[in-house]
């Protein structure tokens, strides 16, 4: 009997519930804001937030790089930055309340383009494609890649400025490089750090003239026939010159003779 009843104030005391549901109290409002190591606001990135109760969520971050979750459970979620610019990231972070995430795993990559004489060139079209989700083997393998931006594979385009440099925050991983200029390509490969800032220097093989684009061998070739040309013409133009003196000289030698004719007939008289 003396279990029985206390089994029974057991019961009792828990509210016949073998298992007890878990108490969060009123939930509060929480604002995260995303920033690269180098301060920049990560917008549009896409965001997984999982609150203490086990609800999960996708958001995209703002302009700002601000993600609003309301009335999180003790005012803390478990976040994890699933990309940015349409690239993987996958970073989490724990047990965050309002305030900054400073996203450990983003770089930057600096692409600097420079012509065949080592001049910086403008104006060219740069594509960067993450190597993380490409199926390629060989990360050199070039000729493989298709160049088109698509929801699964995205691309990066952007233009070199007057420094022939261009200059990306990216997340950390290896990345395709091509920069294109008239019919002119060139093919690189990068490796971005979190953190870092990740140089890769191409050359293209131009010689820029006015608004003529041209190869190196054309560049020479024009200088030789140019030189040729400028030979050519010095030639014609001493020997012309030549000619003419000659001409010259012998249409006054007729007028001198007379000349002296006439002075020596009037000294006889």
């Amino acid at each position: 009997m003396m279990q029985a009843r206390a089994l029974t104030l057991f019961l009792a005391l828990i509210g016949f519930s073998p298992i007890a549901a878990p108490a969060f109290g009123e939930g509060s409002d929480v604002e995260i804001s995303l920033l690269t190591p180098f301060g920049t606001p990560m917008a549009g990135a896409v965001v997984e937030v999982t609150r203490l109760d086990g609800i999960t969520t996708k958001q995209v971050a703002d302009a700002l790089g601000r993600v609003v979750v309301h009335n999180a459970p003790l005012g803390a979620v478990d976040v994890t930055i699933l990309s940015w610019k349409g690239i993987p990231v996958n970073y989490t972070v724990k047990r965050v309340t309002s305030g900054a995430i400073i996203v450990e795993r983003v770089g930057k990559l600096t692409v600097k383009v420079l012509g065949a004489l080592g001049q910086s060139l403008d104006s060219v079209k740069v594509q960067i494609e993450s190597a993380e989700v490409r199926t390629i083997s060989d990360f050199g393998d070039y000729e493989k890649i298709v160049w088109i931006d698509s929801p699964d594979l995205k691309v990066i385009t952007e233009y070199t400025g007057p420094s022939g440099m261009l200059t990306l925050e990216l997340p950390e991983g290896r990345y395709f490089v091509k920069a294109e200029k008239t019919y002119y390509q060139v093919f690189g490969k990068a490796l971005v750090k979190g953190g870092g800032n990740t140089l890769l220097t191409l050359r293209l093989d131009i010689v820029t003239v006015g608004s003529w684009d041209m190869s190196l061998a054309d560049f020479i070739g024009l200088i030789l026939f140019i030189s040729v040309l400028a030979l050519i013409t010095l030639t014609i133009v001493r020997e012309l010159a030549r000619y003419f003196s000659a001409r010259s000289s012998s249409s006054a030698s007729p007028l001198h003779g007379l000349s002296e004719l006439k002075r020596a007939g009037g000294g006889g008289a």
